[in-house]
């Protein structure tokens, strides 16, 4: 079931960490996925987001993105940009090096969290936040400004784990 989010779940405390990502090359952008800010400086976002991005802008696999990516907090305004890209061989994990872009993003305090690679338990409930059919219109780009038009639906899916593989875990984490 994918649904909108409450307000009660904009105000979870880890709401604020899941952020979407965009991403341009020229005047052309693309809303791609989602990342989640995990420590200050740093957040976790698929590699298969990565992999989009080189694939909607018809980039070579050469292991290297020119072009611009950035996550932008909904609930602060906060921009930050991706200055590396890391990909975590063997898991679908990439991880993101994040400079501020705007004076929001140098003043939001991102909390380190914790994490796991081992799956969830069977029974539990589980909850994913992302940014379906979110779209981006960018009437001006250069360097000392960011002007963006966009619509972002944040949604919630929610649901109980009924089986765990390990033919569908990352071959690194089995």
């Amino acid at each position: 079931m994918v649904r909108l989010m409450t307000l009660e779940e904009m105000q979870h405390r880890l709401s604020n960490q899941v952020v979407p990502i965009f991403a341009f090359s020229g005047t052309t952008s693309v809303v791609v996925g989602t990342a989640i800010l995990i420590a200050p400086g740093i957040a976790l976002t698929a590699q298969h987001v990565m992999t989009e991005i080189q694939e909607h802008f018809q980039l070579p696999n050469t292991g290297n993105l020119n072009l611009d990516i950035y996550l932008f907090q909904l609930s602060t305004g906060a921009v930050w940009y991706a200055c590396n890209a890391t990909r975590w061989i063997g898991t679908d994990i990439a991880i993101l090096s994040l400079r501020p872009r705007n004076e929001q993003a140098t003043s939001v305090a991102v909390r380190q969290i914790q994490l796991t690679v081992d799956p969830p338990h069977v029974g539990a409930t589980v909850t994913a936040i992302g940014y379906p059919r979110s779209e981006l219109n960018i009437p001006r780009n250069d360097r000392d400004v960011l002007e963006l038009n966009f619509s972002l639906l944040p949604t919630v899916s929610e649901g109980r784990v009924l089986e765990v593989h390990a033919s569908f875990r990352d071959m690194a984490n089995i």
